[in-house]
């Protein structure tokens, strides 16, 4: 599939950080164009209502940039696998594996709560380990790795070549 659209990287992040209950909001392509536009922004100050946004975006044919809504479904036990994996590859101990996976589940054995990585108790074994610091950029690289294996399957699928920030 030929790539018809360019956007740059920092705004497919961007977009990726917007989360909003309104299924309108967020960026945009405009297919005749290939301008990008941010609902709440651009069209805002142009259309008044609700309807008035969806003709719009309808009639321009726009291609909503995915949101973070888009990525929690795309991988919605995230949290937890990045939790399990980071002690499966940084904690040697037996001991501690244990303790950090008591930690960590005893808060969300009853599968009520959305499970978050690190947890108040988990971080506070953590802390005590003296690994907090090294949990806290497991996961920001963990994070960022997601969201750009994310974006480029996205890309892929609705034919937008990224270009890369300079």
């Amino acid at each position: 599939m030929e790539e018809k659209y360019h956007v740059k990287l920092s705004v497919l992040l961007e977009s990726l950080e917007y989360c909003s209950d309104v299924d309108s909001d967020g960026y945009y392509v405009v297919r005749t164009t290939g301008e990008i536009i941010k609902y709440g922004e651009d069209l805002s100050d142009e259309y008044s209502g609700e309807d008035d946004v969806w003709d719009f975006l309808k009639a321009n044919e726009c291609i909503h940039l995915p949101t973070l809504n888009n990525l929690e479904k795309a991988s919605p036990n995230w949290n937890r696998d990045v939790t399990y994996r980071y002690i499966d590859e940084k904690i040697a101990d037996t001991k501690q594996k244990k303790l950090l996976t008591k930690a960590y589940t005893s808060i969300f054995g009853n599968r009520i709560l959305p499970a978050f990585p690190g947890s108040t108790k988990f971080r506070t074994e953590l802390t005590k380990l003296g690994r907090k610091e090294e949990w806290d950029q497991f996961v920001k690289d963990a994070y960022a790795a997601r969201q750009l294996d994310f974006i480029t399957t996205w890309c892929k699928e609705n034919s937008v070549a990224i270009i890369h920030d300079t």
